[in-house]
């Protein structure tokens, strides 16, 4: 009837169902919840909000092509560490040839009569000075194809710096509309915390303590290493040695060191007079033969005997004065061999727990990471 479909063209549309109700609350509230934390906030604007998903797609783009250029720099270093000790060897070996040089046929002065000129080139200290070049040269090409990938990596990091800032600044903007939206105070401390950055976030340094953090004698507290200097190895090494390896090793060391280098120049010096006492003794000899050849008188004759045993003696006393400088080398690069392991053991037993802590201090930000990025993202980790 008219009546009947008048009736029917005046309803209204159906209210929505007690569940239907329920579920838009039940997400509201799971939303509202979400935007109380800032990892939670930030998982939800990674992953539920397309802008959010598109900022860290590409931060985390840029964090993949800097992570491999990474780990080719931290290998390149670890090769100039390496070859810098293979140079420190190498010298070692030529300071200890050119010693052995100088005492070579000296137990005995009748060794010497048929020594030849000065002049006369080592073969094996002229080899080892040739591997030494070659250690140098491979240490230049490796510094300068340093240099260059750090040039690279800079740039790359500047392009994750770019990206992390502009996903930083959106999401501190969007979480405070948001905030706002629900009714949620705009300015507390969990919307004050998202002014930190993503990734590489730190809390501030605990307090210096002895035997665990590096600081000054005095006690003044400093900033734990960063991720950075631990990543880099000579940076870290340099930075063990300098100001968290103890001052008794530190300073014996440097004092094996001085006193090494001290004892090769006295050793040089030994081995150079040693060569002027035996040339002389071989122009007295020949002076003595020469004169016994031409007759002359037995006054002369025993001038120049007493002369020649004057100088023999003298040669002898070089010789044994070179003798103990050797060893006294060879005692005191045993030393610093022992010195330098001991370096090695304790960078180690620092290094890799330092490593750990600056990895959960510096990585363990990267919350959104885990929940809306690939996993494998990478950390800072260059000077």
């Amino acid at each position: 009837s008219e009546g009947g479909s008048g009736g029917g063209a005046g309803k209204t549309a159906p209210l929505p169902s007690h569940s239907t109700a329920r579920d838009d609350n039940r997400a509201v509230g799971e939303e509202a919840a979400a935007l109380v934390s800032r990892d939670a906030a930030r998982r939800l604007f990674a992953t539920s909000f397309e802008r959010g998903a598109t900022l860290l797609a590409t931060l985390t783009a840029a964090q993949g092509s800097l992570k491999p250029k990474l780990d080719d720099a931290r290998a390149l270093g670890a090769a100039l560490v390496a070859a810098r000790e293979d140079i420190a060897s190498a010298k070692r070996a030529v300071e200890s040839r050119r010693v052995q040089t100088a005492l070579a046929g000296l137990s005995e002065v009748g060794a010497d009569e048929g020594a030849d000129a000065d002049g006369a080139v080592d073969e094996e200290e002229a080899r080892l000075a040739g591997v030494l070049h070659g250690l140098k040269e491979a240490y230049r090409a490796k510094a300068h194809q340093l240099k260059q990938l750090k040039v690279h990596v800079g740039a790359l990091q500047a392009s994750c710096g770019a990206a992390q800032s502009a996903f930083d600044a959106e999401f501190r903007a969007w979480w405070a509309s948001m905030r706002h939206a629900h009714g949620m105070a705009a300015e507390d401390d969990a919307l004050r915390r998202a002014a930190t950055p993503l990734l590489g976030e730190a809390p501030p340094p605990p307090a210096t303590a002895k035997g665990s953090e590096i600081g000054d004698s005095a006690g003044e507290r400093r900033a734990p290493p960063s991720l950075a200097q631990l990543r880099d190895p000579e940076a870290s090494l340099a930075l063990f040695r300098s100001e968290v390896w103890s001052e008794a090793a530190r300073s014996r060391r440097e004092r094996l060191k001085a006193e090494l280098s001290d004892a090769v120049s006295q050793a040089k010096e030994s081995g150079a007079l040693v060569t002027r006492k035996r040339d002389q003794v071989a122009r007295l000899k020949e002076s003595l033969s020469a004169h016994l050849g031409a007759g002359g008188s037995a006054a002369d004759e025993e001038a120049i005997r007493a002369r020649l045993d004057v100088e023999k003696e003298g040669y002898r006393d070089e010789v044994s004065a070179l003798r103990s400088l050797k060893r006294r080398v060879e005692e005191l690069q045993a030393s610093l061999d022992g010195s330098q392991e001991e370096l090695r053991a304790d960078f180690a037993a620092w290094h890799a727990p330092a490593l750990a802590q600056a990895e959960r201090r510096e990585g363990g930000s990267a919350g959104a990471a885990r929940s809306g990025a690939p996993p494998g993202a990478p950390r800072r980790a260059w000077d």
